[in-house]
């Protein structure tokens, strides 16, 4: 799949290291040969995540395979891949705080962001949390439930 797709040589290689990331932890766990497998994961996990941007996106491929129609709705009000990915972020329980340390070391740009994401999505100050809104979305649409 990663093959087929449209994605730059760094997008790739972040998706194959949380895969390989995964794997690894899976098979340690099964083999009981877990010893290194902290050191390892917190290793490759650093360099997914160095490059914020790519992190962001490869975040939002991810969850448009765990999660296509969850990823559909959210375009189909405009958002970028990006801004997919960062909501992908809240759906993954990390809070704005959470989000603004990863991307900016504590900055506040993340309130900018997460109002233009309430804007396209028409939300208004009393539909309560972006993080709330978005969680119970994604819950309504894998299980089916009416809005």
């Amino acid at each position: 799949m990663l093959a087929m797709s449209n994605i730059t040589e760094a997008t790739h290689k972040a998706i194959s290291d949380r895969q390989t990331a995964i794997t690894h932890v899976l098979s340690s766990k099964m083999s009981g040969t877990d010893s290194n497998l902290l050191e390892y994961v917190d290793e490759l996990l650093g360099e997914v995540m160095e490059d914020k941007e790519e992190f962001i996106l490869t975040t939002m491929m991810s969850y448009s395979v765990a999660h296509p129609e969850f990823v559909k709705y959210l375009k189909g009000f405009g958002l970028t891949d990006w801004e997919v990915g960062y909501c992908s972020l809240y759906t993954m329980g990390l809070r704005g705080k959470d989000i603004g340390n990863m991307l900016n070391n504590g900055g506040h740009t993340h309130h900018n962001r997460a109002s233009l994401i309430r804007t396209k999505l028409g939300l208004k100050e009393r539909d309560g949390h972006l993080s709330r809104f978005l969680m119970k979305k994604l819950r309504e649409i894998e299980e089916g439930t009416p809005e």
